[in-house]
């Protein structure tokens, strides 16, 4: 999967979609399908990393270890036995509409992530993870947490 934006992206450029719109940049059509790449949402959420001395957190070096390796492949257990989250919680804010489930999530992650983490598996880009950077810290070099509030149900639409 390509995730909501690349997906869309990738069908456009097969020429699949709207015919006018890939007509527009040249693009032959092979299928005229109008919805794609419309209504698109997704979910804001904050990355708030808190580096922790002592914790066994996963770090980089730790999680590509033979040893991370050799723990999970004989008992299952480990770092590498961990999933994205570690721990998620659910809530509603007084903004949650009425009847509504929860709206908001909260998600812990044992480690301070790298850049690999937030690029390749959540999509932040390169160039905002440079802004991400504590000038003090290395994350996915040190031991740490990280909350990832996540707002469940925006309104917002896109194209």
């Amino acid at each position: 999967s390509a995730g909501a934006v690349g997906s869309a992206q990738l069908l456009l450029l097969s020429g699949i979609g709207p015919r006018d719109q890939l007509e527009k940049v040249g693009v032959p059509t092979e299928v005229d399908l109008p919805g794609v790449g419309q209504n698109l949402q997704d979910h804001l959420a904050m990355f708030y990393t808190f580096f922790v001395k002592g914790a066994d957190a996963v770090t980089k070096a730790k999680a590509e270890s033979p040893a991370a390796l050799l723990q999970w492949l004989l008992r299952g257990e480990g770092h590498l036995s961990s999933s994205s989250y570690d721990a998620v919680v659910h809530g509603r804010t007084p903004l949650a509409a009425a009847g509504e489930g929860p709206d908001m999530q909260v998600g812990l992650f044992v480690g301070a992530g790298d850049e690999k983490l937030f690029h390749d598996n959540i999509g932040v880009s390169r160039s905002a993870w440079g802004h991400l950077q504590s000038p003090k810290h290395k994350a996915g070099e040190e031991e740490g947490v990280t909350l990832v509030p996540c707002h469940l149900h925006p309104k917002s639409r896109g194209v």
